[in-house]
């Protein structure tokens, strides 16, 4: 009689625990709506210029470097509140956003196999979770009108409705750029389940539908369509208080940023290559996306705190799906919410953390990674085997021979040396990142090195080609078209002018090629004629493919 009187209170007080959980959030909202962030002000300055000056003029001749969609947030809420002060305008948007996002988790969880009151006590978590609330209320940032979208869309492809999954992640793409971090996990499961990519047209198609009211109202269409390309040549910092990596690397931008650029996207590629296993099931493919979200925001450079946003919200929701995930929700939350405040409220006081809240991430990323590994989607082995070939044939061309080291590594010295120099020329310009004695002292004989590995990797792969001769100093024939980058950097170091603009990096570049080629003519017809027949090889098996498509249809 007793279980039974329990049991029939339980509905009740799952119902007090859920408003008691959503009061918190509302108050918590409530104690930040006077709280005004650096970015609320930039946001405050937008609002009162398109109040000043009206809609279409704010549209046409914008001061904001976002789309058009957060000018028509701030127009629809400057006309449905018009005596309402500007910063709470802008906080009414980013907090419609919160809603938003509560209400895809919900509907996200129901299509990962969850049950009804496991989804609501998911939706509720997100609506609390700090870093959402902080984003929303003390930067006044629209992540959450970014994530909305994006996970209502990763519901629908959970569910298989591809095309109404393409028309959401294409309205989040229209929001802000950092919805990009979704399509490498995007395309690597449409390749791995065999489907077609073309349903990935309707992104830019959305994109394209909602800028065309700020074109008809007289803006410039390609300074619409590179919006994002301005944003993303804006700050040169390997991290902006984002928990990862960079904090164990030296601060070299110009080192580290492509070396980052080219790890992060050549890892995407090899898993798309190999094609990860067992996505079938919907638990499987948020697992898998979420830890695509978190491998790229922890080895992307130039990562801002607020871009592990979604991470955050994913790894919360992959939790409810597996539950003895967790520790991996609660690490990641732990370092995006510490990686918050220096910005917000401590300033500098907690910069010598950021190396431990930057391994809290990585923790996250390892029980991610263990738990794809233990499911079977991934196998980490299979996929770097490729590479670790390649680099053992590169280690053993290496130390081969001990001339062509020497010659290679006085010539990388050489290289590495006139590329800092003409590094720090440019940064004496612009009045930042100096550190003389460090990039000549240790990066120029590391980057020396370095390069003697990236030439033999060039040659390694030529060799995979076509098989290089085997006389001991044919290496000696790269030795010109490798002068061509002393000539051309020493050339400006006389001038005592660094070398910057794409012209005369292509010229280098072309020069470059140009030399390599003369210089062993026939090995290179050797490689262009098997270039050719692998090109003409793919130019069939396309066509073949798109004959046996077009019989399908027909």
């Amino acid at each position: 009689m007793n279980k039974s009187l329990v049991k029939s209170y339980l509905p009740y007080l799952w119902i007090l625990c859920l408003c008691f959980v959503f009061y918190y959030g509302i108050e918590l909202r409530w104690l930040l709506r006077d709280f005004i962030s650096w970015d609320t002000s930039v946001h405050i300055q937008w609002l009162e210029y398109l109040q000043q000056t009206g809609l279409q003029n704010a549209l046409v001749n914008p001061i904001t470097n976002y789309t058009p969609m957060f000018t028509y947030l701030m127009g629809g809420v400057n006309i449905l509140f018009p005596d309402t002060e500007s910063h709470y305008l802008i906080k009414l948007i980013t907090n419609f956003g919160d809603l938003l996002i509560t209400v895809a988790a919900y509907h996200l969880l129901r299509s990962a196999k969850c049950s009804p009151s496991k989804a609501v006590a998911g939706a509720a978590t997100i609506f609390v979770l700090p870093t959402v609330i902080l984003n929303s209320n003390s930067f006044t940032q629209i992540e959450s009108l970014v994530a909305a979208p994006l996970i209502i869309g990763i519901s629908f492809l959970l569910r298989n409705r591809r095309s109404l999954a393409m028309l959401c992640i294409g309205a989040a793409f229209s929001i802000k750029f950092q919805s990009v971090f979704l399509f490498p996990a995007l395309v690597i499961l449409l390749v791995s389940q065999g489907q077609k990519l073309r349903s990935l047209w309707l992104v830019p198609f959305v994109y394209l539908l909602t800028i065309l009211p700020t074109y008809f109202a007289g803006r410039d269409m390609s300074d619409l369509l590179l919006i994002y390309k301005g944003q993303t040549g804006q700050f040169g910092d390997l991290t902006r208080n984002a928990a990862n990596v960079y904090h164990w690397l030296p601060n070299n931008y110009s080192v580290f940023m492509p070396l980052g650029m080219l790890f992060t996207l050549g890892v995407l590629f090899l898993v798309m290559v190999r094609k990860p296993q067992n996505l079938s099931s919907p638990e499987n493919q948020l697992l898998f996306i979420t830890t695509s979200l978190v491998f790229i925001t922890f080895f992307l450079p130039k990562m801002h705190e607020r871009y592990a946003y979604f991470s955050d919200v994913f790894t919360v929701l992959t939790a409810f799906a597996i539950p003895h995930l967790w520790p991996a929700a609660v690490l990641m939350v732990g370092a995006s919410f510490c990686s918050y405040l220096p910005f917000l409220y401590l300033g500098d006081k907690l910069d010598k953390f950021f190396p431990f809240l930057s391994l809290l991430a990585f923790g996250a990323l390892v029980l991610l990674y263990q738990e794809i590994e233990r499911r079977q989607v991934i196998d980490l082995r299979k996929i770097l085997s490729p590479v670790t070939e390649l680099l053992k044939a590169v280690h053993q061309l290496v130390w081969s021979d001990r001339t062509r080291l020497a010659a290679m590594l006085a010539y990388g010295i050489i290289l590495i040396g006139l590329t800092q120099w003409n590094w720090l020329k440019l940064h004496e310009i612009h009045g930042y990142e100096k550190h003389e004695v460090l990039r000549y002292t240790v990066l120029t004989p590391i980057g020396g090195f370095f390069f003697v590995y990236v030439w033999s990797i060039i040659n390694a792969t030529l060799n995979r080609i076509v098989p290089m001769p085997a006389d001991p100093r044919y290496w000696i024939l790269d030795l010109p078209s490798w002068g061509v980058f002393v000539l051309f950097l020493g050339g400006h170091v006389v001038l005592d002018q660094p070398m910057k603009g794409g012209p005369v990096m292509l010229m280098m570049f072309a020069c470059f090629f140009v030399v390599r080629i003369l210089g062993n003519p026939r090995y290179n017809l050797l490689i262009a004629k098997r270039l050719i027949d692998l090109s003409r090889t793919y130019v069939l098996q396309i066509a073949k493919r798109l004959i046996d498509l077009s019989r399908t249809y027909v």
